[in-house]
């Protein structure tokens, strides 16, 4: 157990940032993002490993295949389906002329849907998951897990006025925002879950609850990526003839959208260099352009109540009626 505790320390003081990553289950979709406590099979390696030594099923080994689950926030939404799923497509696959042309009444639209009272700017994203192989166990007090899944994450932010010419006058200030921010990237990663109870805590309470920890570090390999960001802004004081301009630009990118890059740099139109680099979505998939490791580490404290005495031994009784706080 001090093993366990020491890695994650050490984890905590060498690591630059720490953050969840939440998984796209039915059960944490329907939970609203309750999943850092209620996934308890291999999915928790990637959210919270802790929670694979709660044994909340019938038997104490799952195994699954192709799991999926799907994020969509887009600019446009429509009724039908076929039209929705090409839609949703659009967001993965690689940028074609005139697939996001809008009508005046499409634009009207959109500043009347996601730039309410003067917003500035709005925030869509799109996310693919899928599990492609998950496997975990209980034995001896002790939650093993093996899990690989593939993660695929489109967002983006842009101003107002990339739909309206209308400007936004606040405080006396006539302001044009005309920002654009993407992230794009693809991940496919390997981890291996470990989770028991810290007998240190538990010992000064009752043999009802329960104080879990668990670790998944994991082998990750890097698909294509893509961090834009351009901040362009234009402001003017009312009865003043002065226009004043604050633009900041970032980009960094790997695999074929660094190659698309260059070749818009060397001369070729845009179009052309994106067809020329950029595949199919489902190619790009497979294309691998680094590799890493991380680590993802997780706390849960579990009460049982009424007639439920899994924390006493978890190996033969479902854990039914709980509270449980993670983090």
């Amino acid at each position: 157990m001090w093993k366990v505790l020491t890695t994650i320390f050490m984890g905590f003081i060498c690591a630059n940032s720490i953050f969840a990553q939440p998984v796209l289950t039915p059960k944490n979709l329907a939970l609203g993002g309750g999943g850092t406590t209620y996934i308890t099979d291999f999915n928790a390696n990637f959210y919270n490993p802790a929670n694979l030594l709660i044994n909340d099923r019938a038997r104490v080994v799952d195994i699954g295949f192709l799991s999926s689950g799907s994020f969509f926030n887009g600019v446009l939404n429509f009724e039908d389906l076929n039209d929705q799923k090409d839609n949703y497509l659009r967001y993965f696959n690689k940028f074609e002329s005139g697939e996001f042309s809008a009508s005046q009444a499409e634009r009207d639209l959109i500043i009347d849907t996601h730039y309410k009272r003067d917003r500035l700017s709005s925030f869509h994203q799109a996310r693919f998951d899928a599990t492609t192989f998950g496997v975990n166990w209980i034995s001896n007090n002790k939650a093993y897990s093996i899990a690989s899944r593939t993660r695929v994450g489109s967002s983006f932010e842009t101003g107002r006025n990339w739909y309206t010419d209308q400007l936004v006058v606040n405080d006396g200030i006539s302001i044009s925002n005309q920002d654009i921010v993407h992230r794009y990237q693809v991940l496919h990663e390997f981890s291996i879950g470990y989770s028991e109870s810290v007998k240190l805590i538990n010992g000064l309470s009752s043999r009802l609850d329960n104080f879990l920890i668990g670790i998944a570090p994991k082998f990750i390999l890097a698909g294509p990526y893509q961090n834009i960001e351009w901040r362009n802004n234009y402001n003017q004081q009312n009865g003043s003839t002065e226009i004043n301009r604050a633009q900041v630009f970032n980009y960094q990118s790997a695999g074929n959208l660094s190659a698309a890059t260059q070749a818009y740099l060397s001369g070729t139109t845009a179009n052309q260099a994106t067809d020329m680099s950029l595949e199919s979505f489902q190619d790009e998939l497979t294309n691998i352009h680094g590799f890493g490791i991380g680590v993802d580490v997780g706390f849960t404290y579990l009460l049982t109540f009424g007639s439920d005495l899994s924390t006493l031994n978890s190996n033969r009784q479902r854990t039914q009626n709980s509270l449980r706080l993670s983090f």
